[in-house]
């Protein structure tokens, strides 16, 4: 029981520090990511088409539709997309781990913190 209690706490304390730590949002090129010049882009490309069904808003349409003559994967994200490193606000060596993943942008996402 103790196990869980300790886990619990753990928990707590990871996330509502992470909730009170200000998000900051940096507009980085895509040079800066490890990897970049030499991944599958056409992969990338491949499941960005696939889930094009999925978007309904006229701009994601309209660039859905321009996918569909794009020969140029990388290129293409390059040109449409902007990668962006978002933090919490701590340093580095405070973070028990660093998560990596990949979205598609709002124009102006709203945030709440609950």
């Amino acid at each position: 029981m103790r196990r869980v209690g300790r886990a619990i706490a753990f928990c707590l304390t990871l996330f509502s520090g992470a909730a009170m730590a200000e998000t900051t949002y940096t507009l980085l090129n895509f040079s800066d990511l490890n990897g970049w010049a030499e991944d599958d882009h056409s992969a990338a490309f491949t499941a960005f088409k696939e889930t094009c069904d999925l978007m309904s808003d006229p701009e994601w349409t309209t660039l859905c539709n321009l996918s569909n003559d794009v020969s140029d994967a990388r290129g293409f994200f390059e040109l449409f997309f902007k990668p962006v490193m978002v933090t919490d606000g701590e340093p580095s060596e405070r973070r028990p781990f660093v998560t990596r993943f990949t979205a598609y942008p709002a124009p102006c996402p709203q945030l709440v913190r609950g």
